[in-house]
């Protein structure tokens, strides 16, 4: 592919090889694939790829963005970045074929994460939270992953969705560090006289203000209502009943106290 330069709005010149974009700190920028940048910070954009048509980055005021981010968009793709939000260093932001990437206001995110949406999915952080280092954060297949508003994860979380499921965390949760959310087993079973799959792939549902401890699984058809407490080690499954405003622990995860309150700072 032969390098080209085709000025900005503003009569700088970027160095594009045919869909990359290098060392960009421009505030709009259109290509002849219908590409399309609007930056409303200063934010440099140090290492961002479009594949394909239509692919849109669009960055909110006074966002900072760490050295050897990744920005890659295929297909009628699309990034958001909110207001006065931080990107880590090395950190990739990722989406496919018509998915979108969307990141709140006064958002951190770590670095080293790995945020990706492929083949018209969606992966939405709300505002106000805290996502830390080595995070992967992953769905694909028309599923969706959606994080509400001042949530906090400790570093190395894992999600992950796929095939038109959904994992959905509320508003004010808390996950300590190597937490997992995973509504799939990665691979099928069934019973090999019917062909009748056991393990199909089923959503999970977080409500607001869980806490979640260390090394936790959440498992697919998962159910967590609002104010539950899940202890360290726990693995919370489809069987596994709870009330709101409880304490569950073991695997699987069972209610051992009822009707408490948590606090996040101390």
């Amino acid at each position: 592919m032969g390098g080209v330069d085709l000025p900005d709005c503003d009569g700088r010149f970027l160095s594009i090889e045919t869909d990359i974009v290098e060392e960009s700190d421009i505030n709009q920028y259109k290509d002849h694939s219908g590409n399309v940048i609007i930056n409303n910070s200063d934010a440099k954009i140090s290492n961002l790829v479009f594949y394909g048509k239509n692919n849109t980055v669009t960055i909110g005021r006074n966002v900072k963005i760490g050295s050897s981010v990744r920005i890659e968009l295929h297909g009628g793709a699309s990034l958001n970045i909110g207001e006065w939000t931080i990107i880590g260093d090395d950190t990739a932001l990722i989406a496919y074929d018509e998915s979108l990437v969307s990141i709140g206001d006064y958002t951190t995110i770590g670095q080293r994460c790995n945020i990706s949406a492929r083949y018209d999915s969606i992966v939405r952080i709300g505002h106000e939270c805290i996502v830390r280092d080595d995070a992967y954060i992953f769905n694909k297949y028309a599923s969706e992953i959606s994080i509400g508003d001042r949530s906090t994860f400790e570093k190395r979380t894992i999600m992950i969705a796929v095939s038109n499921s959904r994992i959905s965390i509320g508003n004010g949760f808390m996950g300590s560090f190597d937490v997992s959310s995973i509504d799939n087993d990665g691979h099928a079973l069934y019973n090999k006289h019917t062909g009748n799959r056991y393990n199909q792939d089923s959503s999970i549902t977080v409500g607001d203000d869980v806490w979640v401890g260390l090394k936790s699984s959440i498992l697919s058809g998962a159910n967590i209502p609002n104010g539950v407490v899940v202890g360290a080690g726990s693995v919370v499954t489809r069987k596994s009943f709870m009330k709101s405003d409880s304490a569950v622990v073991g695997n699987p995860a069972k209610t051992v106290k009822e009707d408490i309150r948590w606090q996040r700072y101390i």
